[in-house]
């Protein structure tokens, strides 16, 4: 079902930020803010309330600063 295969990716990413942030508390900014694999990339923004995750294929140019 596509609800559930949504949920279940919102929140595995969570749960990779959470690791993220854990593994390396010492660090200034433990946000993880791109997740490559194969052709495509996930690219991660977090805000007080939500975390958007958006999908694009390697060709596409994204500025992520």
């Amino acid at each position: 079902k596509p609800d559930q295969d949504d949920a279940v990716l919102s929140a595995m990413l969570v749960a990779i930020q959470g690791f993220v942030q854990e593994s390396f508390k010492d660090e200034a900014d433990t946000r993880l803010k791109e997740i490559a694999f194969g052709n495509r990339r996930i690219l991660l923004e977090r805000g007080i309330h939500m975390l958007l995750a958006v999908v694009v294929s390697e060709d596409v140019d994204v500025d992520t600063s």
